[in-house]
């Protein structure tokens, strides 16, 4: 993803796994395009992206390639909850039902475990 100022110029570039967080490093720049900033967004979580993946594989959690209109797909977010850094991952349990789970960012340890009703309009 790139965003610019008004007259163009880039104002930050990095990457966004799907439909979530961040992923790896982000760039900021000053107004006349020159780099002012790197940003390392998986900084602080020994359990990463390949873990979080890995995890979702052995879950049998569906993880979509790009956008895909309509539905629900699968999140992943890098949070920080009561200061420690946590993933949070939420999917479609059945057409009716959404799963969030907490993983801890450092062990990949469930914290929490909450499932609500997805309703599609």
């Amino acid at each position: 993803m790139k965003l610019f100022y008004s007259d163009g110029n880039i104002k930050e570039k990095g990457l966004y796994f799907n439909n979530g967080s961040q992923y790896g490093i982000w760039y900021e720049f000053d107004e006349k395009g020159n780099l002012v900033k790197e940003i390392n967004t998986d900084e602080g979580y020994s359990f990463g992206w390949k873990e979080v993946i890995a995890y979702c594989e052995k879950k049998e959690i569906e993880l979509t390639e790009g956008y895909e209109r309509g539905g629900y797909q699968t999140e992943i977010l890098k949070q920080e909850k009561s200061g420690k850094k946590v993933w949070v991952i939420s999917y479609l349990l059945s057409p009716v039902l959404i799963c969030k789970e907490t993983l801890d960012g450092i062990t990949g340890k469930l914290i929490d475990s909450e499932e609500f009703e997805f309703i599609n309009h």
